[in-house]
């Protein structure tokens, strides 16, 4: 496979459109909250609120949890960008997809961070 001609992946303009919207989503949501516009700022009881997970959400990231021994701030924070994740898509909940979506990410920022540039 040739990466150069590879292009399945969304365009800026998508993303940027996703984005957008996911940010409309987030300012909908907290617009009876004082200084509260997006999922980064949420504190554990709008966690408990806007982030519930269905048995399934909820058994992977148990899994996770039990797996790889994060504390309870870096569970917070993998349910924060899940539930962006569920906003770019437009979804009231947040799915399977997100959870991974969310672990995966929080890794590579994790690799990215210890990165050693030569």
């Amino acid at each position: 496979m040739e990466l150069s001609n590879y292009s399945n992946g969304k365009t800026s303009k998508e993303l940027r459109e996703r984005v957008e919207r996911a940010r409309f989503i987030q300012v909908k949501r907290f617009r009876r909250l004082d200084k509260i516009n997006c999922n980064a700022e949420m504190t554990p009881a709008m966690i408990k609120e806007f982030c519930a997970l269905d048995e399934d959400c909820n058994r992977l990231i148990q899994l996770a949890y039990e797996r790889f021994r994060f504390s309870a701030r870096s569970y917070h924070k993998y349910l924060k960008v899940a539930r962006t994740f569920a906003d770019m898509d437009e979804s009231k909940n947040i799915r399977k997809e997100d959870i991974i979506k969310a672990l995966m990410s929080r890794d590579l920022d994790k690799e990215q961070a210890n990165m050693i540039v030569v």
